[in-house]
C-alpha cells in the first residue's frame, strides 16, 4: 500500500507522483533524485501531473503501464544516452521529449536534428523557460493552469 503525505504518493516501486488527475502527465527521469524531485514539484505548480523515475528500467515500466504525455530527462547516465532516447522515440513516437542536461549543447543539439528529442535545454534552465518549452513540445500554447 502506498504512503500518502502532503499531496505526494510514494510507492515501493521507486516512483513518486505529484499533481492532479486531470492534468497532462509528465515522466521526469534524472539520475539525481534531488533534481528529479525539484522538477516534478515545479511542474506540479504549473498544473502537470508528474511521475518520477530513478532509472531507465523504472522509466520503461512507467511508460508500459501508464499514460504519459511527455518526458523530461537528462539521458546522460548509465543506461541512458542516445540509445535510451532512440528506444523512447521508437516505442512511443507520440510522446514529447524534452532533454535537460548540463552536457555540451553542441553535442546534444544533434539529438533534435535526428528526431530523438523535441527540445534540448541546458541544466540549469530558468523555470519559466523550461515550462514554456515543455508546453510548446506538448502543443499547449495557453497560459499556466
Amino acid at each position: 500500500m502506498p504512503h500518502v503525505s502532503s499531496g505526494i504518493v510514494a510507492g515501493g516501486d521507486r516512483r513518486l507522483r505529484y499533481g492532479g488527475a486531470d492534468s497532462q502527465r509528465i515522466l521526469v527521469l534524472d539520475s539525481d533524485a534531488a533534481v528529479a524531485d525539484a522538477l516534478a514539484f515545479l511542474l506540479k505548480g504549473y498544473g502537470y501531473e508528474t511521475v518520477v523515475a530513478r532509472d531507465v528500467d523504472n522509466a520503461r515500466d512507467v511508460l508500459e503501464s501508464e499514460s504519459i504525455d511527455g518526458v523530461v530527462t537528462d539521458p546522460l547516465f548509465p543506461g541512458g544516452g542516445r540509445h535510451w532516447l532512440a528506444e523512447l522515440r521508437a516505442m512511443h513516437p507520440d510522446i514529447s521529449v524534452l532533454v535537460l542536461t548540463a552536457e555540451s549543447m553542441d553535442m546534444l543539439g544533434l539529438g533534435t536534428v535526428y528526431g530523438l528529442a523535441d527540445a534540448v535545454l541546458p541544466k540549469p534552465s530558468e523555470p519559466g523557460v523550461l515550462v514554456a518549452v515543455l508546453r510548446r513540445t506538448l502543443g499547449r500554447w495557453h497560459g499556466a493552469s
